[in-house]
């Protein structure tokens, strides 16, 4: 097993007792044994990393980190599996904010590799109870994990994940509801875009790297201007309101009631930070808020494929409905370079409860998507 020794450097002795001291009685109270275990081996493979990232931030969210990456790993938010725990009750009963949780396991699981159902992480007896869950397919034959290696393994490990059906039949129900929703919004978003497509749009596309200049955004495909449209519809102007709330004001007398419904979704929408928790049970997957601590639940099938617990992204939702979803434009928060670049261009910082404050949200947004264009970090989701 990776990570099997408790031992630690001398000067990150005090550090790691702090930690487990944390996790050990969490575990005692809440969890088990093998938690406990584990934490312990978690913790000191975190304090032999060269360097450390154990080095900055509290015990206490390291603590909760390593705990919610054991828990994705093990599955603790599945109720077939015990002990059971969902992870944002795991980070509100340890104290820590759950984008805070989240991030800290994000950064664990990058920094090892891990995924659900890691073979050096799994608790044994999970593996015993599953004598099978060493074997899996490939392409129809059964082929052991114990026998592949490194990007080969979590490879095998990805696809197995994405592969486990949802085990609810609401799903198909709420897909149709959600493409239904999706076709609306769209075409709404369309015959609004077709009204500021010119002057307005290519001031900002030219503001926020898009293009070089106006005629070079004459040129380009309505997909490759979507940030620049974004913020056009959604930014409030010198009036107070958008473009999307005077469309609203002016049709809504007009508009079926379903319409109506998801336009004034749309006006309601909110620019923020968040952070993936897990799947949600039957469809889409389950975030929490940045900037506030609300959990929300995201119908988005692309971000559904693309999301893995702990991945942050930056986007506008809007609620037209039980489910949220997206306005369609989303950037990848997940490298520190696109933190550093976004704090270059707008002043951001965690209060007392790690929430993030970003002051102003359309010049949040807009140092967002400027600094998305610029790290390519729109690319692989838009």
């Amino acid at each position: 097993m990776a990570g099997q020794s408790t031992r630690v450097p001398k000067t990150m002795q005090r550090t790691y007792d702090a930690v487990t001291s944390i996790t050990d009685a969490f575990c005692r109270d809440h969890l088990n044994d093998e938690y406990a275990h584990y934490a312990n081996l978690l913790a000191a493979a975190l304090c032999r990393k060269r360097p450390s990232p154990l080095i900055n931030g509290r015990p206490r969210t390291w603590a909760c980190g390593v705990l919610y990456a054991l828990g994705q790993i093990n599955f603790l938010s599945d109720k077939s599996f015990e002990p059971y725990m969902i992870l944002g009750d795991l980070c509100d009963r340890m104290g820590v904010g759950k984008s805070t949780g989240s991030a800290k396991s994000r950064t664990i699981s990058d920094a090892f590799g891990l995924l659900p159902f890691h073979p050096a992480w799994m608790l044994p007896s999970l593996m015993e109870r599953n004598p099978l869950s060493s074997l899996f397919e490939i392409r129809g034959l059964p082929a052991g994990m114990d026998h592949l290696r490194g990007q080969v393994q979590a490879a095998a490990l990805r696809e197995v994940f994405a592969s486990e059906p949802r085990t609810s039949g609401k799903r198909d129900a709420l897909l149709k509801d959600y493409r239904r929703l999706r076709k609306i919004s769209s075409h709404h978003q369309s015959t609004l875009a077709g009204a500021v497509i010119g002057a307005q749009a290519a001031e900002i596309a030219v503001r926020i790297g898009l293009a070089k200049n106006a005629r070079a955004v004459a040129s380009m495909d309505f997909n490759d201007v979507s940030p620049a449209l974004d913020l056009a519809l959604f930014s409030k102007g010198p009036d107070g309101t958008s473009l999307v709330e005077r469309y609203f004001d002016e049709k809504r007398r007009h508009m079926k009631r379903r319409d109506r419904a998801v336009v004034e979704a749309m006006v309601n929408s909110r620019f923020s930070v968040f952070a993936t928790l897990d799947r949600h049970p039957d469809a889409g997957v389950v975030l929490v808020d940045m900037t506030t601590g609300e959990e929300v639940w995201l119908m988005d099938l692309g971000s559904e494929a693309s999301l893995s617990p702990g991945h942050q992204v930056a986007f506008r939702l809007f609620q037209p409905g039980k489910f949220h979803m997206t306005t369609g434009v989303v950037a990848s928060m997940n490298r520190d370079e696109v933190w550093e670049a976004v704090e270059r261009r707008q002043s951001i910082r965690y209060d007392k409860d790690d929430l993030l404050v970003i002051g102003e949200r359309d010049a949040f947004a807009e140092a967002v998507y400027a600094t998305a264009i610029e790290t390519g970090a729109l690319a692989a989701f838009v």
